[in-house]
């Protein structure tokens, strides 16, 4: 065999090996970008999952926290209707709140008011709430309301009643919601104010309208507490996070189920 046909066996075998190598990369490309695309897909898949998952949380939630709500309501509207409370005799229906929060371990005080804002508590103390948020919600729809960062109070006729409630067993229905490692529920007033929060660094201490925090979070309490459902991500204290929220029935009160994105989608590295 000559020396050219030699030169051209080599460089034949060199081209097909060059060839076959130019394949296996194009090839090894299209695994690596079918890889990322597939994984981004299930990323955000699980993301649709975990969002649709945390708006029924924060659904359920705030199911069960309207149900102690409406209790607490009925309670005070059953006082409202007593035909002493009712009497407008003032030391009659003084008399009468005193022996009723003698018999209700979830009253801290009881209270009527008159239209021009003016109360006596069962105790005997007095004052005015003509100010107060919950007195004017009282005034203007004539029913029983619960106010924005948290009292129930009743509108009846000249004179209603109001009563200051005990909501530990709000307080521990929420705390007790727990949603993987890190998840938790947070109840939000009308005000933006979060009055239910696992840390005590947060409860009552930071308003999520007010204070300098994410827009997203902003956004998501101004939604719940105008009465809207939904779930989004956002971030808090430097931790992404997502979140459901809802509003509560029979109030103006938002609730919040979370948990950190790294451990929601942790699922996928695991």
């Amino acid at each position: 065999m000559s020396k050219d046909v030699k030169t051209a066996g080599v460089r034949l075998r060199s081209m097909k090996t060059k060839l076959v190598i130019a394949v296996c990369l194009v090839v090894a490309l299209s695994i690596s970008v079918s890889a990322f695309f597939s994984l981004r897909g299930s990323e955000q898949a699980l993301s649709k999952q975990i969002e649709a998952e945390m708006r029924s949380n924060a659904e359920a939630t705030a199911e069960g926290i309207g149900k102690d709500v409406a209790a607490i309501k009925a309670k005070v509207e059953f006082i409202a209707m007593d035909a002493k409370v009712k009497s407008e005799d003032q030391a009659v229906i003084i008399a009468r709140l005193a022996e009723i929060k003698q018999t209700q371990s979830t009253i801290e005080t009881l209270f009527y008011v008159d239209m021009n804002g003016r109360y006596q508590t069962s105790e005997g103390t007095n004052g005015s709430v003509a100010e107060r948020d919950y007195f004017k919600d009282a005034i203007q729809k004539k029913g029983t309301i619960v106010s924005g960062d948290p009292v129930v109070s009743k509108a009846t006729g000249k004179l209603f009643v109001a009563a200051a409630m005990n909501i530990d067993s709000i307080n521990s229905y929420v705390l007790d919601r727990k949603f993987g490692k890190d998840g938790y529920a947070y109840v939000v007033g009308r005000s933006g104010l979060i009055f239910i929060h696992p840390s005590d660094k947060v409860a009552l201490k930071v308003n999520s309208l007010t204070d300098a925090v994410a827009p997203e979070l902003k956004e998501m309490t101004k939604a719940a507490i105008d009465g809207k459902i939904g779930a989004r991500e956002y971030e808090f204290q430097g931790i992404s996070k997502y979140a459901g929220y809802a509003s509560i029935p029979g109030t103006s009160w938002g609730v919040s189920t979370t948990q950190s994105k790294a451990e929601a989608l942790s699922v996928i590295s695991g």
